[in-house]
């Protein structure tokens, strides 16, 4: 019998991309039905996500490191243009949070559908994101 020793892994990038293609997948599941706010607001996590990813995949350590939950919010206007970011609980410090920030305020977010504004009754959204350590939701 032949013992072969194996390296141990680390949690890294390889951790993070698996943990990041389940969350997409999961934000794209189809369910049966589904408000046109509730679409809308899974365009912008997708395009949330696409401009978080190569900061995230750069430090996945970091992405993935437990911290204490926060909860934010955005406002997208009707235009698509994002106003302002609020922390609604936990602390604006810590590389997820200033990742996550930073991708709202560079993302190009599309105009809001005539539907989505007829549902919201305003002209502007305000969708919420949790993140705590690894994971990552919108509300």
């Amino acid at each position: 019998m032949r013992l072969i020793l194996v390296k141990p892994m680390r949690a890294g990038r390889t951790t993070f991309l698996l943990v990041l293609a389940v969350l997409v997948c999961h934000s794209r599941a189809a369910t049966p039905t589904v408000s046109a706010r509730a679409k809308y607001y899974d365009r912008l996590w997708n395009i949330i996500l696409q401009r978080a990813a190569p900061q995230l995949a750069k430090h996945p350590e970091q992405a993935v490191q437990p911290s204490a939950p926060v909860k934010l919010t955005y406002r997208v206007r009707a235009n698509g243009s994002v106003g302002a970011i609020k922390i609604l609980s936990g602390s604006s410090r810590g590389f997820l949070v200033e990742t996550f920030i930073n991708a709202i305020r560079s993302a190009k977010f599309p105009p809001i559908p005539a539907a989505v504004l007829k549902e919201l009754g305003t002209p502007y959204a305000d969708p919420e994101l949790s993140l705590d350590g690894g994971d990552f939701r919108r509300h």
